[in-house]
């Protein structure tokens, strides 16, 4: 955990294969990788890569710790998401609009009084022409945060963050460790303009689908989506790593889905999903360092 354990960092080629088994099931996309400084920090990728590391939760230090707050993250981003559609509808014919997409970065803590480990910072966007298209948004953050680790006095979260979590302490920012970021779509899926075709036709936001894309500096990739009326508001967990411990706890139904982390170029969701490996890739590279 924060301040005890090893740094979490994506697999080198020569880690052995996945849990199952497979050796398929792990894969190895060419550089940049994640490194932290003081390692150079490689600029943002333009190459989508269909398949991409994923650490083997055997190799994780403290493995139940790290999927109880993959758990925990599951959860807290969908109450991200539902809090963000609520507010995003309650502001649709009112002045200062939300956006259809937000941002979150999932941070790792020393427990508090609580017992609670997960911090999460959350970036909000007025609803205007540029934060229309969900890899645009989190593009711009790409560059910003690579620019920004090159400047003097750079503040990640002071640059990034509109709606800082309001549990966090001092001490805790000082150990904290960053595990991964989160996309709210309003939209479902990202891009395709369904919160604004339907949002003006239902009268409550929890008939409305949610989806919210979670990507871990473990390679680990997570889907929360919350269904809208036509599928009773249902939710469905995805994700390509345990959120089960070894005696088999899981705090909620979910469905093993290793195929997050072979997205085909050519899917839609490709380029949000590039888009958010790289927005982790760049926070992990400074943070501890230089924040």
């Amino acid at each position: 955990m924060p301040g005890q354990s090893a740094h979490l960092v994506p697999p080198t080629p020569g880690l052995p294969p996945a849990e199952d088994g497979t050796a398929e099931q792990v894969h190895f996309a060419p550089p940049p990788e994640f490194l932290q400084y003081p390692e150079p920090l490689a600029a943002p990728a333009e190459d989508l890569f269909p398949q991409v590391p994923v650490w083997p939760d055997g190799l994780l230090p403290h493995r139940d710790a790290v999927i109880a707050l993959r758990a925990d993250i599951v959860e807290r981003v969908r109450s991200f998401g539902r809090w963000h559609a609520l507010e995003a509808f309650s502001r649709r014919f009112r002045g200062r609009p939300i956006g259809p997409y937000a941002v979150a970065l999932l941070f790792w803590t020393a427990p508090d009084a609580q017992g609670r480990q997960l911090r999460i910072d959350r970036r909000y966007y007025p609803k205007v022409r540029l934060t229309s298209n969900p890899v645009d948004v989190l593009q711009q953050l790409v560059s910003q945060v690579h620019a920004g680790w090159a400047t003097p006095g750079f503040n990640l979260r002071r640059t990034l963050v509109s709606d800082p979590d309001p549990d966090w302490t001092a001490a805790q920012l000082g150990t904290a460790k960053f595990f991964g970021v989160a996309l709210s779509s309003l939209d479902d899926p990202p891009g395709s303009g369904s919160w604004a075709r339907t949002s003006p036709t239902v009268d409550h936001a929890e008939d409305l689908p949610i989806m919210s894309m979670i990507q871990c500096i473990d390679g680990g990739r997570m889907v929360v989506r919350q269904l809208g009326a036509e599928g009773r508001r249902a939710v469905q967990r995805s994700s390509s790593v345990a959120l089960h411990t070894v005696a088999g706890f899981a705090p909620f139904a979910w469905k093993y889905s290793p195929d997050l982390n072979r997205i085909p170029v050519e899917h839609p969701d490709a380029h949000v999903w590039h888009q958010l490996r790289e927005l982790a890739r760049m926070i992990y590279w400074g943070w501890g360092q230089l924040s």
